[in-house]
């Protein structure tokens, strides 16, 4: 793991999934916020010090993920970008591949989530 923990903000319109993968994220030593509007986005943003990493639902619109975003890199430019994929999505196999397996478990999440903040940019660093 890092030297200081991963810096997170869930954003879904699921409270108990979210409070599950707050949870779960918080075991495993990363500080986590979670929302379920852009409002409370805004106020998590305006009130950290530091993001490394924002993951979105893929129930929100293209519109609603990039406010997100847009609210996030106005602070923190570097901070990396999740969206977390439907089965049905349309992204590139290896990016599906990579979120479903950061899916599968409590600690192939957080050592996914590890590897999307950690050195350079990748096609898996920003996944919109």
């Amino acid at each position: 793991m890092n030297q200081r923990p991963i810096s997170i903000i869930l954003y879904g319109p699921d409270q108990h999934k979210l409070e599950v993968r707050q949870r779960v994220l918080n075991a495993i030593g990363h500080q986590v916020w979670i929302a379920k509007t852009l409002l409370e986005v805004n106020k998590i943003v305006s009130n950290v010090r530091w993001l490394d990493l924002l993951v979105l639902n893929h129930s929100f619109s293209k519109q609603e993920c990039g406010r997100a975003i847009a609210l996030t890199h106005s602070r923190w430019p570097s901070t990396r970008t999740c969206i977390l994929s439907a089965a049905n999505s349309r992204s590139s196999a290896q990016v599906t591949a990579y979120v479903t397996d950061a899916l599968r478990g409590p600690v192939r999440l957080g050592s996914r989530f590890e590897l999307l903040v950690a050195g350079e940019s990748s096609s898996c660093s920003h996944l919109y």
